[in-house]
């Protein structure tokens, strides 16, 4: 990590208890936005946030564009696509090993195995 970057872990319930115990807490209402922007916790919090009011006004923007929406489902498949060839060649991977590695035991153990036979 760098000290540009920083990552928070939120749970969703948590965010929820924070956020009825301080109201004006920016993060909580974030995580309530991405959480479910059509919540109605949702509307209270845009006439408080301008950001968040803004962000839900591009988000309905780019639902009612078709071409955007379009753009936007294919790049989320594409993301998918490829975790989902990465997690398959993975498991090719592991299980291609383990072939190899079966096989060279058998092999030392076949030899280990002749030898013994000519001692006798």
């Amino acid at each position: 990590m760098t000290d540009v970057l920083e990552f928070y872990i939120i749970e969703i319930p948590k965010a929820r208890e924070i956020l009825k115990k301080d109201p004006s807490n920016k993060l909580t209402q974030w995580v309530m936005f991405l959480d479910n922007p059509n919540e109605s916790e949702v509307s209270k919090i845009m006439n408080e946030n301008k950001e968040i009011k803004e962000a839900m006004s591009e988000l309905e923007k780019i639902s009612k564009d078709k071409e955007l929406k379009r753009v936007a489902e294919l790049r989320e498949k594409a993301i998918r696509d490829e975790k989902s060839g990465l997690r398959h060649a993975r498991e090719d991977g592991l299980k291609e090993g383990l072939e190899q590695r079966n096989k060279r035991n058998r092999n030392k153990n076949s030899k280990k195995t002749k030898r013994k036979e000519f001692i006798y």
